[in-house]
């Protein structure tokens, strides 16, 4: 018997396009749609005030394609919540740290139905062996779907 894909053992593949519903209505379709498991280089030069991460730890990127399908207009920013999951199994958060993220997608205005976005979701993750962690990917506070880390 086949195992469900986006699961933590059987992550989608970055490019994986889902569709979100919550109470019971359609209301996003969600890529992800690059990753970067260390843009720490990035997040730094994008702001002087953001910090360096500490000792094994490394900014990882995630590029987000969004658009809002429901009923009237739906926030992208506080709709789609991303975390990484390592290959030991503990979680870190995007708002474990606060930083300035290029095109962050927190944020953004508010959208309206049939429209579309991008941006970009920061995580401080471990170094060692992130290429065998995983990200999760929530909407609308539903379950995760996992994606490969890279």
């Amino acid at each position: 018997m086949a195992q469900e894909e986006g699961t933590r053992t059987n992550p989608f593949a970055i490019g994986t396009t889902l569709t979100a519903s919550s109470n019971g209505r359609e209301n996003w379709t969600v890529t992800v749609s690059s990753v970067s498991l260390n843009a720490t280089d990035v997040i730094l030069a994008e702001n002087p005030y953001n910090d360096v991460p500490p000792e094994g730890m490394q900014y990882g990127l995630v590029s987000i394609d969004a658009t809002y399908t429901g009923v009237d207009a739906g926030d992208p920013g506080n709709a789609i919540r991303m975390s990484f999951v390592s290959a030991e199994g503990r979680t870190y958060d995007e708002f474990d740290v606060s930083v300035v993220t290029p095109n962050a997608l927190f944020g953004q205005n508010e959208i309206y139905a049939g429209t579309s976005t991008t941006g970009n979701i920061a995580v401080l993750i471990p170094s060692t062996n992130a290429e065998q962690g995983v990200w999760a990917l929530s909407v609308d506070f539903g379950d995760p779907a996992f994606f490969a880390a890279q």
